[in-house]
Protein backbone atom coordinates (compact mmCIF):
# COMPACT_ATOMS: atom_id res chain seq x y z
CA UNK A 1 0.00 0.00 0.00
CA UNK A 2 2.94 2.98 1.02
CA UNK A 3 4.99 2.38 -2.24
CA UNK A 4 5.09 6.15 -2.92
CA UNK A 5 7.48 7.40 -0.30
CA UNK A 6 10.64 5.01 -2.05
CA UNK A 7 11.28 7.61 -4.79
CA UNK A 8 12.00 10.32 -2.50
CA UNK A 9 14.55 7.72 -0.09
CA UNK A 10 16.95 10.61 -0.90
CA UNK A 11 14.93 13.89 -0.12
CA UNK A 12 16.15 14.31 3.78
CA UNK A 13 19.98 13.85 2.53
CA UNK A 14 19.12 16.59 -0.48
CA UNK A 15 17.56 18.99 1.89
CA UNK A 16 20.47 18.19 4.16
CA UNK A 17 23.09 19.26 1.61
CA UNK A 18 21.05 22.60 0.11
CA UNK A 19 20.54 23.52 3.96
CA UNK A 20 24.46 23.68 4.16
CA UNK A 21 24.71 25.14 0.76
CA UNK A 22 22.46 27.76 1.24
CA UNK A 23 20.70 27.81 -1.99
CA UNK A 24 16.51 28.39 -0.45
CA UNK A 25 14.76 29.49 -3.24
CA UNK A 26 13.03 33.15 -2.61
CA UNK A 27 9.36 32.86 -3.27
CA UNK A 28 6.80 35.81 -3.32
CA UNK A 29 3.25 34.87 -4.07
CA UNK A 30 0.91 37.50 -6.26
CA UNK A 31 -0.94 39.97 -4.54
CA UNK A 32 -5.08 39.87 -4.40
CA UNK A 33 -5.35 41.98 -7.47
CA UNK A 34 -2.77 41.08 -9.43
CA UNK A 35 -4.90 37.31 -9.52
CA UNK A 36 -7.98 39.38 -9.36
CA UNK A 37 -6.67 40.69 -12.76
CA UNK A 38 -6.02 37.60 -14.31
CA UNK A 39 -9.85 36.03 -13.94
CA UNK A 40 -11.57 35.61 -17.33
CA UNK A 41 -13.95 33.77 -18.93
CA UNK A 42 -10.93 31.11 -20.24
CA UNK A 43 -9.42 28.15 -18.28
CA UNK A 44 -5.58 27.44 -18.70
CA UNK A 45 -3.63 24.18 -17.63
CA UNK A 46 -0.54 24.48 -16.68
CA UNK A 47 2.39 23.42 -19.01
CA UNK A 48 4.20 22.84 -16.17
CA UNK A 49 2.31 20.65 -14.22
CA UNK A 50 1.00 17.63 -17.30
CA UNK A 51 2.38 19.55 -20.59
CA UNK A 52 -0.51 20.27 -22.00
CA UNK A 53 -1.86 24.22 -22.40
CA UNK A 54 -5.29 23.81 -23.52
CA UNK A 55 -6.85 27.67 -23.96
CA UNK A 56 -10.26 28.85 -24.07
CA UNK A 57 -11.82 25.71 -22.45
CA UNK A 58 -15.50 26.12 -21.13
CA UNK A 59 -17.33 24.60 -18.75
CA UNK A 60 -19.27 22.36 -21.13
CA UNK A 61 -16.07 20.78 -21.96
CA UNK A 62 -16.36 18.48 -18.59
CA UNK A 63 -19.57 16.07 -17.97
CA UNK A 64 -20.42 15.89 -14.28
CA UNK A 65 -20.49 12.33 -12.49
CA UNK A 66 -21.44 13.43 -9.13
CA UNK A 67 -21.17 16.00 -5.82
CA UNK A 68 -18.23 14.95 -3.66
CA UNK A 69 -18.31 17.63 -1.05
CA UNK A 70 -19.88 21.11 0.58
CA UNK A 71 -18.69 23.52 2.24
CA UNK A 72 -19.64 26.71 3.36
CA UNK A 73 -18.45 28.64 0.48
CA UNK A 74 -19.84 26.36 -2.29
CA UNK A 75 -19.21 22.39 -3.39
CA UNK A 76 -16.92 20.44 -4.41
CA UNK A 77 -17.71 18.55 -7.85
CA UNK A 78 -16.16 14.99 -9.87
CA UNK A 79 -15.96 15.95 -13.15
CA UNK A 80 -14.79 14.34 -16.12
CA UNK A 81 -12.74 15.78 -18.96
CA UNK A 82 -14.12 14.80 -22.24
CA UNK A 83 -11.07 15.79 -24.46
CA UNK A 84 -8.17 13.88 -21.86
CA UNK A 85 -10.86 11.80 -20.74
CA UNK A 86 -9.50 12.40 -17.03
CA UNK A 87 -11.37 13.18 -13.57
CA UNK A 88 -10.65 16.36 -12.16
CA UNK A 89 -12.17 17.95 -9.11
CA UNK A 90 -14.27 21.48 -9.23
CA UNK A 91 -14.68 23.67 -6.46
CA UNK A 92 -17.89 25.67 -7.48
CA UNK A 93 -17.84 29.04 -5.53
CA UNK A 94 -20.54 31.56 -6.12
CA UNK A 95 -18.32 34.38 -7.61
CA UNK A 96 -20.08 37.02 -5.83
CA UNK A 97 -18.77 34.82 -2.14
CA UNK A 98 -15.42 34.49 -3.88
CA UNK A 99 -14.79 38.19 -4.79
CA UNK A 100 -15.45 39.10 -1.24
CA UNK A 101 -13.80 36.50 1.30
CA UNK A 102 -10.36 36.94 1.12
CA UNK A 103 -10.03 33.47 2.75
CA UNK A 104 -10.70 31.90 -0.24
CA UNK A 105 -8.62 34.24 -2.55
CA UNK A 106 -5.60 33.41 -0.32
CA UNK A 107 -6.41 29.99 -0.83
CA UNK A 108 -6.32 30.25 -4.48
CA UNK A 109 -3.50 32.66 -5.09
CA UNK A 110 -1.17 30.12 -2.39
CA UNK A 111 -2.44 26.75 -4.17
CA UNK A 112 -1.88 28.79 -7.71
CA UNK A 113 1.89 28.89 -6.74
CA UNK A 114 2.96 25.76 -5.58
CA UNK A 115 4.31 22.46 -7.25
CA UNK A 116 5.42 19.97 -5.74
CA UNK A 117 4.87 15.81 -5.57
CA UNK A 118 3.16 16.09 -2.35
CA UNK A 119 1.04 18.78 -2.78
CA UNK A 120 -2.70 18.42 -4.45
CA UNK A 121 -2.07 19.95 -8.17
CA UNK A 122 -3.69 23.30 -9.66
CA UNK A 123 -4.62 22.96 -12.29
CA UNK A 124 -6.28 26.47 -13.46
CA UNK A 125 -9.65 28.08 -13.14
CA UNK A 126 -13.03 29.01 -14.93
CA UNK A 127 -15.36 31.75 -14.52
CA UNK A 128 -18.85 30.57 -15.94
CA UNK A 129 -21.88 32.87 -15.57
CA UNK A 130 -22.07 33.84 -11.65
CA UNK A 131 -20.08 30.95 -10.54
CA UNK A 132 -15.66 30.44 -10.17
CA UNK A 133 -14.67 27.16 -10.86
CA UNK A 134 -10.90 26.24 -9.76
CA UNK A 135 -9.54 23.01 -11.36
CA UNK A 136 -7.99 20.45 -9.08
CA UNK A 137 -6.59 16.93 -9.06
CA UNK A 138 -8.57 14.38 -8.02
CA UNK A 139 -7.49 11.75 -5.08
CA UNK A 140 -8.80 8.20 -6.38
CA UNK A 141 -8.61 7.75 -2.79
CA UNK A 142 -10.54 10.03 -0.29
CA UNK A 143 -8.51 10.94 2.51
CA UNK A 144 -6.48 10.17 5.22
CA UNK A 145 -9.72 10.67 7.89
CA UNK A 146 -11.52 8.17 5.72
CA UNK A 147 -8.84 5.80 5.62
CA UNK A 148 -8.20 5.96 9.05
CA UNK A 149 -12.03 5.64 10.18
CA UNK A 150 -12.18 2.62 8.00
CA UNK A 151 -8.59 0.63 9.16
CA UNK A 152 -8.13 1.76 12.78
CA UNK A 153 -4.81 3.19 14.10
CA UNK A 154 -2.08 2.87 11.82
CA UNK A 155 1.23 0.55 12.37
CA UNK A 156 4.58 2.98 12.98
CA UNK A 157 5.58 1.86 10.16
CA UNK A 158 2.39 3.34 7.86
CA UNK A 159 2.42 6.12 10.09
CA UNK A 160 5.87 7.30 9.51
CA UNK A 161 5.44 6.74 5.56
CA UNK A 162 2.40 9.34 5.81
CA UNK A 163 4.59 11.92 8.27
CA UNK A 164 7.25 11.61 5.55
CA UNK A 165 5.35 12.79 3.04
CA UNK A 166 3.52 15.33 4.63
CA UNK A 167 7.63 16.59 5.79
CA UNK A 168 8.02 16.82 2.27
CA UNK A 169 5.18 18.86 1.42
CA UNK A 170 5.46 21.09 4.53
CA UNK A 171 9.41 21.48 3.96
CA UNK A 172 8.63 22.56 0.63
CA UNK A 173 6.14 25.60 1.93
CA UNK A 174 8.54 26.67 4.75
CA UNK A 175 11.02 27.05 2.02
CA UNK A 176 8.77 29.27 0.43
CA UNK A 177 7.63 31.24 3.35
CA UNK A 178 4.18 29.72 3.92
CA UNK A 179 2.89 27.81 6.67
CA UNK A 180 -0.14 26.04 6.08
CA UNK A 181 -2.22 26.29 9.71
CA UNK A 182 -4.41 23.85 8.94
CA UNK A 183 -2.57 20.08 8.49
CA UNK A 184 -5.42 17.47 9.66
CA UNK A 185 -6.04 13.91 8.35
CA UNK A 186 -8.81 15.94 6.21
CA UNK A 187 -6.54 18.07 4.56
CA UNK A 188 -4.31 14.59 3.48
CA UNK A 189 -5.26 13.27 0.22
CA UNK A 190 -4.09 9.69 -0.97
CA UNK A 191 -3.76 8.54 -3.87
CA UNK A 192 -2.09 4.84 -5.40
CA UNK A 193 0.42 3.38 -4.18
CA UNK A 194 0.09 5.08 -0.78
CA UNK A 195 0.86 8.24 -1.91
CA UNK A 196 0.12 11.06 0.28
CA UNK A 197 -0.83 14.92 -0.74
CA UNK A 198 -1.32 18.23 1.33
CA UNK A 199 -4.64 19.89 0.32
CA UNK A 200 -7.00 23.55 1.43
CA UNK A 201 -4.86 26.32 1.36
CA UNK A 202 -7.21 28.57 2.66
CA UNK A 203 -5.85 29.04 6.12
CA UNK A 204 -2.13 29.57 5.08
CA UNK A 205 0.26 32.84 5.70
CA UNK A 206 2.95 34.04 4.59
CA UNK A 207 6.03 35.13 6.28
CA UNK A 208 7.83 37.92 4.80
CA UNK A 209 11.28 37.84 4.09
CA UNK A 210 12.87 38.89 7.12
CA UNK A 211 10.69 36.44 9.15
CA UNK A 212 8.11 38.50 11.18
CA UNK A 213 5.89 36.55 12.56
CA UNK A 214 2.00 35.84 11.26
CA UNK A 215 -1.20 37.02 13.22
CA UNK A 216 -4.35 35.44 12.97
CA UNK A 217 -7.13 34.55 15.17
CA UNK A 218 -9.46 31.96 14.51
CA UNK A 219 -7.11 29.94 11.73
CA UNK A 220 -6.73 26.41 11.68
CA UNK A 221 -8.96 23.49 13.73
CA UNK A 222 -9.36 23.46 17.13
CA UNK A 223 -7.94 20.16 18.14
CA UNK A 224 -4.88 20.27 15.86
CA UNK A 225 -4.37 23.84 16.14
CA UNK A 226 -0.81 24.77 18.44
CA UNK A 227 -0.75 26.69 21.76
CA UNK A 228 0.27 30.17 19.80
CA UNK A 229 -2.70 29.77 17.55
CA UNK A 230 -5.12 29.25 20.05
CA UNK A 231 -4.33 32.03 22.22
CA UNK A 232 -4.49 34.06 19.21
CA UNK A 233 -0.50 34.78 20.04
CA UNK A 234 2.06 35.90 16.74
CA UNK A 235 3.31 32.57 15.20
CA UNK A 236 5.43 31.03 12.44
CA UNK A 237 5.99 27.95 10.60
CA UNK A 238 6.85 26.12 13.60
CA UNK A 239 2.63 25.78 14.48
CA UNK A 240 2.92 23.11 11.57
CA UNK A 241 5.40 21.57 13.58
CA UNK A 242 2.69 21.74 16.55
CA UNK A 243 0.37 20.05 13.98
CA UNK A 244 2.69 17.26 12.38
CA UNK A 245 2.70 15.94 16.20
CA UNK A 246 -0.70 15.57 16.27
CA UNK A 247 -1.36 14.01 13.19
CA UNK A 248 1.56 11.06 14.37
CA UNK A 249 -0.36 10.94 17.60
CA UNK A 250 -3.93 10.38 15.91
CA UNK A 251 -2.33 8.15 13.30
CA UNK A 252 -0.65 5.71 15.86
CA UNK A 253 -3.76 5.68 18.53
CA UNK A 254 -7.19 6.78 16.37
CA UNK A 255 -7.66 9.51 19.08
CA UNK A 256 -7.05 12.88 19.86
CA UNK A 257 -4.21 13.17 22.17
CA UNK A 258 -6.36 15.85 24.19
CA UNK A 259 -9.53 13.90 24.19
CA UNK A 260 -12.03 15.24 27.13
CA UNK A 261 -16.04 15.72 26.59
CA UNK A 262 -14.96 19.63 28.02
CA UNK A 263 -13.75 22.32 25.22
CA UNK A 264 -12.55 24.20 27.92
CA UNK A 265 -10.44 21.56 29.08
CA UNK A 266 -9.53 20.74 25.82
CA UNK A 267 -7.90 24.02 25.42
CA UNK A 268 -6.13 24.13 28.91
CA UNK A 269 -4.35 20.68 27.76
CA UNK A 270 -3.14 22.15 24.48
CA UNK A 271 -1.52 24.89 26.27
CA UNK A 272 0.11 22.97 28.87
CA UNK A 273 0.99 20.25 26.37
CA UNK A 274 -1.03 17.83 28.54
CA UNK A 275 -1.49 14.67 26.16
CA UNK A 276 -2.55 10.99 26.68
CA UNK A 277 0.72 9.07 27.15
CA UNK A 278 1.45 6.82 24.67
CA UNK A 279 1.63 3.22 25.76
CA UNK A 280 4.71 0.78 25.70
CA UNK A 281 3.31 -0.68 22.20
CA UNK A 282 4.32 2.54 20.80
CA UNK A 283 8.59 2.40 20.01
CA UNK A 284 10.34 5.13 22.17
CA UNK A 285 11.19 6.86 18.63
CA UNK A 286 7.62 7.39 17.91
CA UNK A 287 6.67 9.30 21.57
CA UNK A 288 10.04 11.21 21.09
CA UNK A 289 9.37 12.71 17.48
CA UNK A 290 5.92 13.45 19.17
CA UNK A 291 7.40 15.20 22.33
CA UNK A 292 9.40 16.64 20.24
CA UNK A 293 6.76 18.51 18.30
CA UNK A 294 4.18 19.21 20.76
CA UNK A 295 6.65 21.57 22.76
CA UNK A 296 4.44 25.01 24.31
CA UNK A 297 7.33 26.78 23.59
CA UNK A 298 7.61 27.00 19.58
CA UNK A 299 11.31 27.77 19.52
CA UNK A 300 11.81 24.46 21.15
CA UNK A 301 10.39 22.82 18.36
CA UNK A 302 12.46 20.72 15.70
CA UNK A 303 12.70 22.04 12.22
CA UNK A 304 10.93 20.26 9.23
CA UNK A 305 14.51 19.41 8.11
CA UNK A 306 15.13 17.85 11.46
CA UNK A 307 11.92 15.72 11.42
CA UNK A 308 12.84 14.04 8.18
CA UNK A 309 16.25 13.09 9.93
CA UNK A 310 14.64 12.41 12.82
CA UNK A 311 15.19 8.46 13.61
CA UNK A 312 11.93 7.03 13.75
CA UNK A 313 11.00 8.53 10.51
CA UNK A 314 14.90 6.82 9.53
CA UNK A 315 14.09 3.37 11.24
CA UNK A 316 10.57 2.87 9.25
CA UNK A 317 11.10 4.04 6.47
CA UNK A 318 14.07 3.20 5.03
CA UNK A 319 15.30 0.11 6.97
Amino acid sequence: MWKAYSSYSSYSLKRTQEEKEKKKTSFTPKTNSQMNNNINNKTTYSSRRNSLILTSRSILTFEFIKEIGKGHYGKALLVRDKILNKKFVLKEIPLEIYENHDLLKNEHIIHSALENKFIVKYYGKIVFGNYIYIILEYAQKGDILEYILDHGALDEVAAAKIILQVLCGVDYMHQRNIVHRDLKPENLLLFDKGLVKICDFGHCGTLSNNKEKLKGVGVGTPVYRSPELVLGLPHNEKTDIWSIGVLAYMFLTNESPFEDDDEFKITNRILKADYTLLDDTVSIEAKQFIYSCMQVNPMNRPSTLDLLNHPWILNCVYN
